[in-house]
């Protein structure tokens, strides 16, 4: 699934880390959201920050979105 904002190109897509391999083809990412953080393990975490790489225009972001679960979670 994608968005295509016509007016500059910008394009989001929605996309599951149901098999982080997915991911290795991805270039060009300026901003990722994560919903429902606490669902993914540390290391899937790792994985998506390797993929915020390469020249952009633009700053780079990760931003997770969740309900808090435990003071323990890896998140915290």
């Amino acid at each position: 699934m994608k968005i295509i904002f016509k007016a500059n190109g910008a394009i989001i897509d929605f996309l599951g880390l149901d098999d982080r391999e997915k991911l290795k083809s991805i270039e060009g990412i300026t901003s990722i959201w994560i919903e429902e953080a606490t669902e993914l393990t540390k290391e899937d975490f790792l994985q998506v920050d390797l993929r915020l790489r390469g020249r952009t225009k633009s700053y780079k972001q990760i931003m997770l979105s969740f309900n808090p679960i435990s003071s323990l979670h890896w998140i915290k």
